[in-house]
């Protein structure tokens, strides 16, 4: 059965791979499609490619805003949508043309949403389902969401984490997930863009991740609900941005990324999850001694 599935596209000044993107999606072997696409402020020839595309293809919807960030361009896509599935898809990457009916051939009634595999500069990668269920890792771009579970959820309009929030806050809706380990979404690394670069901004992420935890009491959550929330928290804010950091990381932030964990869950170096996922063990026991010398040394040195 051909339900209409909604993809959901922001861009900002993309126009060097927008082409490529749109070609992608227009060429979909599964055809009842609608695609919104979010101009984001855009100040090069994106806007004109992007109305290039809809003079040919009636299945196209340009909506223009003010430069709001990916998270913003997002929800207005989800306010606009009228799918029964959700696509989210960056405008610097592209899929494969099967993408759509391969996600939508696994995605059962009762899943949140069904994932595949990425290709990132040529080499194949795959979020397995426990890693999944850490948030490790997490996105909204190689998936294809069932749009009855995501109801009012929306992102955040923060710079960091966004996709991260939005999954976290969807995991309460639904624990089934849908999976293909083949690579159908090819992943452009960008140099300049936020998520590969360090600045001050990135303080901001604990703003960000506070929407996370205070979404639910954790003293409701069960066990298991805790300790993958502490574990994320381990991920994104220790080890995810000292690693972005690199040379550029500092004690201050350091003690700042601890302290924040701490707030919450002080015995957090307990979790069962750091002997599987975590690579920098002797970065965790700095961490434990207190040593934020030694870890600024590892990541300078």
């Amino acid at each position: 059965m051909y339900e209409k599935v909604s993809i959901i596209i922001p861009v900002w000044n993309c126009e060097k791979y927008l082409r490529e993107c749109l070609d992608s999606v227009t060429k979909q072997t599964y055809r009842n499609l609608e695609i919104i696409l979010i101009n984001d402020g855009s100040t090069d020839n994106s806007l004109a490619i992007m109305n290039e595309y809809a003079s040919n293809d009636e299945r196209i919807i340009v909506i223009s805003q003010e430069n709001a960030g990916p998270g913003a361009a997002r929800n207005v896509g989800l306010e606009k949508a009228t799918g029964k599935y959700f696509s989210f898809i960056d405008s610097d990457d592209y899929v494969s043309v099967d993408f759509i009916a391969k996600l939508k051939s696994i995605l059962k009634d009762d899943c949140l949403y069904s994932y595949c595999g990425v290709n990132v500069k040529g080499k194949d990668t795959f979020t397995t389902p426990e890693e999944n269920s850490l948030f490790i890792r997490q996105a909204c771009f190689n998936r294809l969401y069932n749009a009855k579970f995501i109801k009012d959820i929306r992102f955040s309009n923060d710079k960091f984490g966004e996709d991260l929030i939005f999954n976290y806050k969807l995991s309460f809706e639904s624990n089934n997930i849908a999976y293909t380990k083949e690579p159908l979404y090819f992943y452009r690394t960008n140099e300049g863009s936020i998520s590969n670069n360090w600045s001050d901004k990135y303080m901001d992420l604990f703003d960000a991740i506070d929407k996370m935890i205070n979404y639910k009491d954790l003293s409701l959550l069960d066990d298991g609900s805790k300790e993958r929330l502490e574990f994320a928290l381990i991920w994104y804010c220790i080890l995810g941005n000292f690693k972005r950091a690199e040379k550029n990381i500092s004690k201050d932030y350091v003690i700042k990324s601890v302290n924040y964990i701490e707030r919450y869950f002080p015995e957090w170096f307990e979790n069962k999850y750091i002997e599987k996922h975590i690579w920098d063990k002797q970065v965790i026991n700095y961490l434990v001694n207190k040593d934020y010398d030694a870890v600024v040394d590892f990541y300078i040195n």
